[in-house]
């Protein structure tokens, strides 16, 4: 989780908010939005009505890194720590936006593993306009995936230790997952504004 109020980049910070607008006007009664954080702050100072925080125990930069990115393994463990038996964890990069009816869409589904492809738009004004923007599926730019609980307990012991922000982690587990799992593909649900890439 980032609050892009910490953002000094002004187009990533306007892509957080309008994925964060996104993801509060999709929020169900029986959904629970879980955010991350590696800062050094206190998670009791964060104030995002209907959100619950955890605090990572690490972050990249044990590798070195100057942005504290974390492990995608970490946030995993975390969500099916809260999660009951039959709940789907849904994990999404923190820059891509949501459409209104993906949890509705989860929950109605109900599949065991979903990996969403991501609909490339151009920088839109605001949340409503990005509904309305023409689009792009960027065929590899899988930014998002849904697990059932017990699914993702086996996916587990095959996910070696991703870092988010970096390539190519999102290959390597779309394609772990292809190999041990049956996954289904949404091509609907999950948006990416276009930007410069900053690795």
């Amino acid at each position: 989780f980032v609050d892009p109020s910490w953002v000094k980049n002004h187009n990533l910070a306007k892509r957080i908010k309008i994925t964060l607008e996104s993801i509060s006007r999709a929020k169900k009664e029986n959904v629970i939005l879980v955010g991350a954080i590696t800062d050094d702050f206190d998670i009791k100072d964060i104030s995002f009505q209907g959100w619950k925080f955890i605090k990572l125990n690490r972050d990249a930069s044990i590798l070195g890194s100057k942005i504290k990115f974390a492990f995608l393994k970490d946030m995993f463990l975390e969500a099916n720590n809260l999660a009951k038996e039959g709940d789907i964890i849904f994990y999404s990069n923190m820059d891509c936006p949501v459409h209104p009816d993906i949890y509705e869409n989860l929950l109605r589904e109900n599949d065991p593993a979903v990996e969403f492809i991501r609909k490339d738009v151009e920088s839109p004004l605001g949340y409503k306009d990005l509904l309305n923007k023409p689009f792009v599926h960027y065929d590899i730019g899988v930014d998002g995936l849904a697990l059932k609980k017990e699914l993702l307990i086996e996916f587990l012991k095959l996910l070696p230790d991703f870092i988010i922000g970096e390539p190519h982690w999102d290959t390597a587990a779309s394609g772990i997952l292809h190999k041990s799992f049956n996954v289904v593909q949404n091509l609907s649900h999950l948006y990416h504004v276009k930007h410069d890439q900053q690795w």
